[in-house]
């Protein structure tokens, strides 16, 4: 009986290492790049302040495509018939540690970095959150002194 118990904890310890080595297969999981992939919309805006989706719907639609190659296209197609529309094309990273997504533009000649921290809630859904001030950059000064904080937005995939 004691030859059992001196093996016992021998035997727990191979069997759920065994159980750890063949349950976690990370090649199952996609990574978050790969989920990143596609063609999104915003869907929603918010700031500290609260609702801020009115403000980019009167700007116009925004989308946003990621491409396998790491290049992305960051469109606005503005709701102002005589304005021209926005499409900001460059490369975006996507760090899985620290949850960031970071698109690298040239805007108006000047190169410039956009960064997002990002939650995906499920496989057509991601939230961006920045600085109001990355934000208003991009939108100008009448709609960017319309944000505060941090800015929130929300994506889905639309292929």
């Amino acid at each position: 009986m004691k030859r059992i118990f001196s093996i016992l904890p021998a035997l727990v310890a191979t069997l759920l290492l065994s159980f750890m080595a063949t349950g976690c297969d990370s090649s199952e999981d996609p990574t978050d790049l790969s989920q990143f992939i596609g063609s999104w919309r915003l869907v929603s805006a918010s700031d500290d302040t609260g609702d801020k989706t009115a403000v980019f719907a009167a700007l116009g639609s925004l989308t946003l495509d990621l491409n396998e190659d790491g290049t992305h296209v960051l469109a606005v197609d503005l709701t102002d018939p005589e304005a021209d529309d926005v499409n900001l094309a460059g490369t975006y990273t996507v760090n899985d540690i620290a949850q960031q997504l970071l698109l690298a533009i040239t805007f108006s000649g000047v190169p410039f970095n956009l960064t997002f921290d990002y939650v995906i809630q499920d496989a057509d859904t991601v939230v961006l959150t920045a600085n109001s001030t990355v934000i208003a950059a991009l939108l100008g000064a009448e709609a960017g002194a319309l944000l505060e904080g941090d800015v929130t937005l929300t994506i889905e995939r639309t292929s």
